[in-house]
């Protein structure tokens, strides 16, 4: 399968994992060439939803040497059309990481969302989400 043959298996992959609310979606791919990885951060011009997340407030707890967990705030900034950039959702991320084999790895991101508007040039599905006040 070539990587623009792949795309479309991937964006439907990522897709049923966020529906889902999969914590973890692994990608197993080609040669290691890049190819594929290259491809799938590129959307086509049409499709893509010219969105900026945007974390601050990042609080890190150390809960022991191989453990750690954070929080932080997010706010997803959207331009639904030329010169019109607007903040859609905002909310919190738990996240949580593990050092494995000496290295940090990221876990887990719960999301809590504090606020939303128009979403319905951002997402594909409506999305039921926790509420964080």
């Amino acid at each position: 399968m070539r990587a623009d043959e792949a795309q479309s298996v991937v964006q439907a992959a990522i897709d049923d994992a966020v529906i889902a609310e999969q914590p973890h979606l692994r990608i197993i791919h080609g040669m290691g060439t890049g190819v594929l990885r290259d491809a799938v951060r590129v959307y086509p011009p049409r499709n893509t939803p010219r969105t900026r997340h945007v974390t601050t407030n990042h609080l890190i707890v150390f809960e022991s040497q191989t453990c750690a967990r954070m929080r932080s705030y997010f706010t997803v900034l959207q331009q639904v059309s030329p010169g019109s950039l607007q903040p859609v959702i905002c909310g919190t991320y738990d996240d949580r990481f593990s050092k494995i084999d000496d290295e940090w790895c990221f876990i887990e991101r719960r999301e809590a969302v504090t606020a939303s508007g128009d979403l319905s040039a951002h997402l594909r599905v409506a999305m039921n989400y926790p509420v964080d006040n």
